[in-house]
């Protein structure tokens, strides 16, 4: 059974740490603060501005502050500041121990990716969403949403049956949902970070990508067994770079993937790379009814 980090209450201490790109003070700041507003003691990672070239600090300073984050049971939540690549660098040297007897949000999505799939592969609950390195960019909604999740375990989204596609007559589905940003999520295949699917939602996302390598990630998805016996995709944003020619739509790619076991499609979600970014908490069933000419999707983790 997953295991459930508890929900964070005012004066809660919160970690925000680095372990990918260089972070950008300012932006970064915008973000702290809306955390402390939310009441809780934000600490910032040690070496979370050095800007070490293209990431936030040297392989060694990244590691340390992560462990550090996971290992303080104090700390309730850690808040991945942002994506951009190096996540992977470190992750074969992190030690999950103290995490894993005393489990705690990591929130994060993007090249954090990988970081979610190793946290589910403990069995423990983990949160794609907003980072606050990007909060100022957010729609208010996004981050509000992301307060209700981690205060009080339940979300409540809306969305048109114009962007779902449904295969059978079932109105009501509830799976546990996994997935990330679909690049890391075909690179982790053939390594210990590479998710379980069966049974399962699984969500994708991605940014300025060439379609053609979208649908190679795709493919190499279903070769691998991974889209076999899910039971639905949710697509997210995807900003593809332009690319003459190609021979599909997206939504046609998906259609020619599609296995007798998925039930449904829902297209165009507001989640990952976009000003809209809706947290979803990944090891726990998402629920999904469908009324009239909405789907109302929830998530209630206690």
């Amino acid at each position: 059974m997953i295991k459930i980090p508890p929900l964070l209450q005012k004066g809660d201490k919160v970690a925000i740490v680095a372990p990918a790109g260089k972070v950008d003070m300012n932006n970064l700041m915008v973000g702290a603060q809306m955390l402390e507003q939310w009441g809780f003691n934000v600490q910032l990672g040690e070496h979370i501005f050095d800007q070490y070239g293209y990431f936030s600090s040297s392989d060694n300073n990244r590691l340390k502050d992560i462990q550090q984050a996971l290992d303080d049971k104090d700390i309730k939540a850690i808040f991945c500041a942002r994506g951009g690549y190096g996540t992977v660098r470190i992750m074969d040297k992190i030690d999950f121990s103290n995490f894993i007897r005393s489990p705690k949000w990591v929130i994060g999505f993007s090249d954090i990716t990988y970081l979610l799939c190793k946290i589910q592969s403990l069995g423990i609950a983990c949160i794609h969403g907003p980072m606050p390195a990007s909060f100022y960019r957010y729609r208010n909604s996004s981050v509000q949403y992301l307060y209700t999740l981690v205060t009080s375990g339940k979300i409540l989204y809306k969305i048109s049956l114009k962007n779902m596609e449904i295969f059978g007559k079932s109105v009501r589905f509830s799976y546990p949902i996994t997935g990330g940003n679909l690049t890391i999520l075909s690179h982790t295949l053939g390594t210990p970070y590479s998710i379980e699917t069966d049974g399962k939602i699984l969500l994708i996302e991605d940014l300025n990508e060439e379609p053609y390598k979208i649908e190679r990630y795709m493919f190499h998805l279903k070769d691998a067994g991974l889209l076999d016996k899910l039971n639905g995709i949710i697509i997210g944003n995807f900003r593809l770079k332009k690319q003459a020619q190609f021979s599909l739509s997206f939504q046609q790619l998906l259609n020619s993937l599609r296995s007798s076991n998925h039930q449904f499609f829902i297209y165009k979600f507001p989640v990952g790379h976009g000003t809209v970014n809706y947290p979803i908490v990944f090891g726990v069933p998402l629920n999904i009814e469908i009324k009239t000419n909405v789907a109302k999707i929830t998530q209630q983790i206690f």
